[in-house]
């Protein structure tokens, strides 16, 4: 960040869970007209990665990182010098939310109560720093009352929110010789159980899964396939007594605008595709510009659907980080016989605070053994391998099935469950 800029950022990524010195760093930007109602505010799940300052190719910026109170003092300094006494007291009270009498822990209180979208707590918090600042009220003065009267903010609802009919779903997988893509010879089976009234977790729920890898990996057709396939199960869910209320939504979005083929394979549109072929230029026509249309199709997305597949493009560089910003999970696909390129994503699913949650080997054609799941880490993980990837959907692939499901029933309600104990934890480090 350069004391020179005067544009606004295009983007910002915050620590969740969010901090009392993310929220005063914000309310600095928004003070120096660095940040306005186009900013999008996306959070960083994993805010003790490292990540370079190049990040987001110069549009956006980082609030977290070991030098993050070097950057707040850096606001500071650009702020007029009759309020800047006052300002640094406060940034104090934000760095050592546990010294400065009560302020820092209600701080911390009210950004953990309201978790929905980074965006709108920032926005509260930044209006309740102006107000105390403009009263000229001391850090050590300020007690529940102040935070009492700032708007509350609707959180998301309890991962307990609404009861379904308790019913599992049992799955029998191969079991290898080899966990992992080594080896195929099958040396006993697995059964899981699945419970399908975890799917409840997501509902009021926001969660965005990219689809990651290089070109001509797989990556369209397996983004179709998997939305199809959830979308199947919802739609099968409802139709059960007891499941009719069910207010869960899954599509797809595809933000290779370069070559914008997943919607051809989910329609089956042969011209589309011909078209989408065609559209792809060496490289890439890839602009900032396009890369933050991009983006604001992605936000626009995820503030409505409950799960969202997005297909990314295939090369990994700055603007991509730009797409890629408000992810929360990722899958990693690669082609047989390149599996260093997988290597590649999974370091920038971290830069980014992405969670992998599935990896698979992807060939055309049915030249090798079938579709399989080779490791299964509940909660966590899916490895395996897809075959016969010709553009088409293909809902009933064994792998695309079992994906489906595991994220559903299990990998993304297990998410959910692991942030609220995360919140709750943090709740009780800073009771006033």
């Amino acid at each position: 960040m350069t004391l020179e800029r005067r544009e606004p950022y295009r983007i910002l990524l915050v620590p969740f869970p969010m901090t009392a010195l993310a929220a005063f760093g914000y309310y600095l930007l928004a003070k120096l007209g660095l940040v306005n109602e186009s900013t999008h505010v996306c959070y960083h799940r994993h805010p003790r990665e490292r990540t370079s300052h190049r990040i987001l190719n110069g549009t956006g910026l980082r609030l977290f990182g070991h030098d993050l109170t070097k950057r707040v003092s850096e606001l500071l300094a650009r702020c007029p010098a009759a309020e800047q006494p006052l300002l640094k007291r406060y940034c104090r009270a934000c760095l050592h939310p546990q010294s400065v009498r009560n302020f820092g822990k209600l701080l911390t209180q009210f950004l953990l109560s309201n978790n929905t979208e980074p965006g709108e707590v920032l926005t509260q918090s930044a209006k309740l720093f102006e107000r105390l600042l403009q009263r000229g009220t001391e850090p050590e003065t300020v007690g529940a009352r102040q935070f009492a009267s700032q708007q509350v903010i609707q959180t998301l609802p309890s991962v307990a929110a609404r009861e379904y009919p308790t019913s599992s779903r049992f799955i029998t997988l191969a079991r290898f010789q080899t966990p992992g893509l080594r080896s195929i010879k099958i040396t006993g089976k697995r059964q899981l159980e699945l419970a399908e009234n975890r799917l409840g977790l997501l509902e009021g729920q926001h969660v965005a899964v990219v689809m990651c890898g290089p070109p001509n990996s797989g990556k369209s057709s397996s983004l179709a396939s998997l939305a199809v396939c959830m979308q199947d199960e919802v739609d099968s869910l409802r139709s059960r007594p007891g499941w009719g209320q069910l207010g869960l939504s899954a599509e797809y979005l595809d933000l290779d605008l370069a070559s914008p083929s997943a919607k051809a394979v989910y329609n089956m549109d042969a011209e589309g595709l011909r078209v989408a072929a065609t559209a792809r230029l060496p490289g890439g026509p890839w602009t900032v510009g396009l890369a933050l249309k991009a983006l604001d199709m992605f936000m626009e997305a995820r503030k409505r659907v409950n799960v969202l597949l997005v297909d990314l493009p295939g090369k990994i560089d700055l603007l991509t980080e730009i797409i890629a910003a408000p992810a929360d999970v990722g899958i990693a696909l690669y082609r047989v016989g390149e599996r260093f390129r997988v290597h590649e994503w999974q370091r920038f699913m971290r830069r980014m605070g992405i969670e992998r949650v599935a990896e698979a080997r992807t060939r055309a054609g049915t030249r090798g053994q079938p579709s399989a799941v080779a490791r299964y880490d509940s909660g966590k993980r899916v490895v395996g391998w897809i075959e016969g990837l010709e553009r088409v959907v293909r809902p009933w692939d064994p792998f695309i099935r079992f994906l489906a499901e595991a994220l559903l029933f299990d990998i993304l309600p297990s998410l959910v469950e692991r942030r609220e104990r995360k919140l709750v934890s943090l709740k009780g480090q800073f009771t006033p």
